[in-house]
């Protein structure tokens, strides 16, 4: 008899001990529960953030390629408009020679 009450209290603090590592187990599976939660959040903002910077990267992207085109297709024009100048320039300023020497020299 004082066997099995023996054995009766040990299997009680058993039952007790295995009552108190569930309790612990679930408290601790509850904060991992959180950090995930709060990993997820920070996940998501991260993920939010990435999507913007590259919608903002493709946009740059997009205007880069419009200038590009613009100054691609105004140079031709420009670039005969300053032949058109120096031309002009270098004929004014032989011009002006002309006059030095027959105002100067004659």
């Amino acid at each position: 008899m004082e066997q099995l009450a023996a054995s009766m209290e040990e299997v009680s603090a058993t039952v007790i001990n295995i009552t108190e590592n569930i309790e612990s187990i679930r408290k601790d599976i509850t904060v991992m529960a959180d950090k995930t939660g709060e990993g997820l959040e920070r996940v998501d903002s991260i993920r939010q953030k990435a999507e913007g910077m590259k919608a903002d990267a493709t946009a740059s992207q997009v205007s880069a390629a419009d200038m590009v085109a613009r100054i691609s297709e105004n140079f031709p024009l420009r670039l005969n408009r300053a032949n058109r100048w120096k031309r002009l320039i270098s004929l004014q300023m032989r011009y002006c020679q002309f006059l030095h020497r027959q105002i100067f020299l004659h």
